[in-house]
């Protein structure tokens, strides 16, 4: 039986396997499949899931490393407490962290969390995948409604801690119209990440 990996390092950073599971389904998403990334064995049923002691005593001196990211494949914030836990940890230790979420979280705790994030989390890189609400809802597989509410997070989140929104490279999505919404009208960090089939 394979275990699923807990924590695993790309390049200077040490990421966080928080959760497979998700709200959304996105179509350029590996979770489903093999919830492979660089080698690793990513997958993780709920049952499967550690507590922050797990992190912690795998993370060690958060130091080591240039960031400490929550991410796996999967969306943290359904597991937010865990990562609030592990990421005060981080801080009280001189570490870095950064979160890779879809920006549903506030809508998944039923709270505003973003001001929770203050001195926990130094980025929070956001999925805003697109600036049309009819394609975002059909690339993630999600109700439209949630491209308000990410909208919303990021910008209640850039009070608290440094926001990259981010696209994926596919062809359909207009990269331009989203560099200059996430410049102009958000007025946080925009970044484009590389499609892998």
């Amino acid at each position: 039986m394979i275990m699923p990996v807990h924590t695993y390092k790309i390049e200077d950073s040490l990421y966080i396997n928080v959760t497979n599971r998700c709200n959304a389904n996105c179509a350029f998403c590996n979770r489903k499949k093999n919830a492979v990334i660089k080698g690793y064995d990513l997958k993780m049923k709920k049952s499967e899931e550690p507590d922050e002691s797990i992190y912690i005593k795998e993370i060690g001196d958060p130091k080591d490393y240039n960031e400490i990211v929550f991410c796996g494949y999967g969306e943290p914030t359904i597991r937010w407490e865990v990562v609030k836990e592990v990421a005060a940890y981080v801080k009280k230790n001189g570490g870095k962290t950064r979160m890779n979420t879809n920006g549903h979280g506030s809508f998944i705790t039923k709270r505003d969390i973003a001001p929770e994030m203050k001195g926990l989390l130094d980025t929070v890189s956001i999925s805003l995948n697109s600036v049309d609400p009819l394609q975002y809802a059909e690339l993630m597989q999600v109700d439209q409604k949630l491209h308000s509410e990410m909208i919303d997070f990021a910008a209640k989140a850039k009070n608290y801690a440094t926001v990259v929104m981010s696209i994926v490279g596919l062809n359909e999505v207009d990269k331009e119209k989203a560099k200059k919404f996430v410049l102009d009208e958000i007025g946080v960090n925009y970044r484009e990440r590389t499609f892998f089939e």
